[in-house]
């Protein structure tokens, strides 16, 4: 037997969110969906942004094998001087196999 099966692991529908076109001092909301493929309860232990522009949440619950959840995010084009092309990366921690996944937001602030 894999001895990943042993633990949570957390597996994402997608990876990476392009909103697009949005106007400068608009907020762009998505959700990020995710299942526990694992055998074990998984936690979400902590979300990292790069930057104060991205809110994200989460629930604070364990995740039961085979069960889902996602992470919602809130992208703020109003809180620095953004134009143009944004990528901006959250790192998402947990107690899985894969203790660590990179989530990426994409886009285009314009005036």
């Amino acid at each position: 037997m894999d001895s990943t099966c042993k633990f949570p692991q957390i597996s994402f529908a997608q990876m990476k969110y392009n909103f697009g076109k949005v106007r400068k001092g608009e907020k762009v909301a998505t959700a990020f969906h995710f299942k526990n493929t694992g055998l074990k309860p998984l936690k979400i232990l902590q979300v990292q942004t790069t930057c104060g522009c991205t809110i994200t949440e989460w629930s604070k619950n364990t995740i039961e094998p085979n069960a889902t959840g996602e992470i919602s995010v809130i992208f703020d084009t109003t809180v620095k001087d953004m134009q143009g092309a944004q990528t901006k990366s959250f790192l998402v921690i947990t107690n899985a196999k894969n203790k660590e996944v990179l989530l990426t937001l994409e886009g285009d602030i314009v005036l």
